[in-house]
């Protein structure tokens, strides 16, 4: 019995390694996809892009991350409803943090 334990093993580990021979990714010769009937109508500036992200904005996604796990904690520990509460503002104020802080002034 011990014997068949081995070979279902073995038999295992040949079938997925030849799957991954058959199935196995391959790079396109031009990365990306293709999209066809659609059209780019204005031009994307890409020193917007790279502008960093300001500290309001950054302050604004810690207090939502801290926000979402106040909640979840409230809930799962059964803490006093001023905690859940609480989470709930800085959640909120987080969100207009990051919604409307600015971005850092680049030298």
């Amino acid at each position: 019995m011990v014997h068949i334990r081995w070979q279902a093993l073995i038999a295992v580990l040949g079938l997925s390694i030849v799957t991954g021979m058959i199935y196995a990714p391959h790079a396109p010769e031009k990365p990306g996809y293709v999209v066809e009937g659609v059209r780019q109508t204005e031009t994307i500036d890409e020193g917007r892009l790279r502008q960093p992200v300001g500290p309001v904005r950054i302050a604004g996604f810690v207090l939502i991350v801290a926000g979402l796990v106040g909640v979840l904690l409230a809930q799962q520990l059964e803490l006093a409803s001023y905690v859940m509460t609480s989470s709930i503002l800085a959640f909120a104020l987080g969100a207009i943090l990051a919604w409307t802080g600015r971005p850092a002034r680049t030298a």
